[in-house]
């Protein structure tokens, strides 16, 4: 398939908005100044729904024609696939955390209070089920939550590609994609189930109205709706108002998921709007390794946090610069590392293992 670099790029801003989202209570004691972004960076947390919009975006353009007659041997291909893109780097950081583990116990470091490091959270992590079920697992690789949401999402594409080959109008790929997100978010604001608490995910939830949504602005954009859009404006609006919102309706409360609504047209305005700043060399760059920056930067944050508090660095701009560069430099590091000595050879082992095992399916 062509890649719709923009999208791909898109991928860098989600990740940096988590990573700003995690790193701020340590970068705004290094530069108070840095209150003014704290709507921003509180509102982190929604580079999430973008992962998981961008994500049904992205798995219908990829794989839905294959789903047209699903067939098993064509959904194994595809979990197999999906599995070699989530697995390496998730088993490398629940083995990185279990080092970190020991080790912090025999220094006695309290690197993360409550029940964390839990042998149920550990397989339930393994299995990619963590997120699973009416509670979220605070567990291992704490945001690992969302790579069990995609992994049942995953699981569950062939639903997703039925729904997709059964809708026939515009309307109805707004209207199921509206439908999917209110019906999330009402849930979320009125239903009793918390948007606010880190702790309290709703893992399943969270991804199935964001997912749907971006299945369904592929439609749109498969079938030509908004070519002609002045995208161009249209973009920097869209970023415009979430950015506004953000700090007209506090990260705080429970109106912060409507948001959520303003994913699903930045991603087709992207998706059409195809050039600019997000399909520049770097922002590809690190927008293909926005995945292992996700899954390292709270690990490296724990680690260096613990060992070098924020408060040693206080009190003049050099050491503010100092230690700015002390937590964003390992991150950057440990991801790139990530990407190229894990991840990427990861994926192509396991497809290539996978596609043998398929393959006499496939003959027979």
């Amino acid at each position: 398939m062509t890649e719709i670099r923009a999208l791909t790029g898109i991928r860098a801003i989600a990740a940096l908005w988590v990573v700003l989202h995690h790193y701020y209570e340590f970068l705004v004691k290094l530069w108070p100044p840095l209150t003014v972004i704290e709507p921003v960076a509180a509102g982190g947390r929604l580079g999430v729904e973008l992962f998981f919009t961008l994500s049904g975006f992205i798995l219908t353009y990829t794989y839905v024609d294959k789903f047209r007659v699903p067939t098993v041997p064509e959904y194994k291909r595809f979990l197999n696939a999906r599995l070699a893109r989530l697995y390496p780097v998730h088993l490398m950081c629940l083995a990185g955390l279990a080092v970190i583990v020991a080790a912090g116990h025999l220094l006695h470091l309290n690197l993360r209070t409550g029940d964390m490091y839990t042998l149920s959270g550990l397989l339930a992590s393994v299995f990619l089920v963590q997120a699973w079920g009416d509670h979220a697992y605070a567990t291992w690789n704490f945001v690992a939550w969302s790579v069990s949401a995609e992994w049942f999402a995953y699981l569950t594409f062939p639903l997703t590609a039925l729904l997709f080959w059964r809708v026939r109008t515009m309307w109805s790929a707004v209207l199921i994609a509206a439908v999917a997100l209110v019906v999330t978010i009402m849930l979320f604001q009125y239903g009793g189930l918390s948007a606010v608490s880190p702790f309290d995910h709703r893992g399943l939830l969270r991804i199935i109205g964001c997912f749907l949504a971006g299945a369904m602005m592929y439609w749109l954009y498969r079938h030509g709706v908004g070519r002609t859009w002045a995208w161009s404006v249209l973009v920097p609006v869209n970023a415009l108002l979430i950015i506004v919102g953000l700090y007209v309706t506090s990260a705080a409360t429970a109106t912060l998921p409507w948001f959520a609504l303003l994913m699903p047209t930045l991603i087709l305005g992207l998706a059409w709007h195809d050039r600019g700043a997000l399909t520049t060399r770097p922002a590809l760059y690190w927008g293909r390794v926005s995945y292992s920056l996700y899954m390292t930067h709270l690990i490296v944050k724990q680690v260096v946090g613990e060992v070098l508090p924020p408060e040693r660095f206080m009190g003049s701009v050099v050491g503010s610069v100092v230690g700015t560069l002390v937590y964003l430099v390992p991150v950057a590091v440990v991801a790139m590392l990530m990407y190229h000595v894990v991840e990427e050879p990861g994926r192509r082992l396991i497809r290539r293992v996978g596609s043998r095992r398929v393959q006499p399916a496939v003959a027979s």
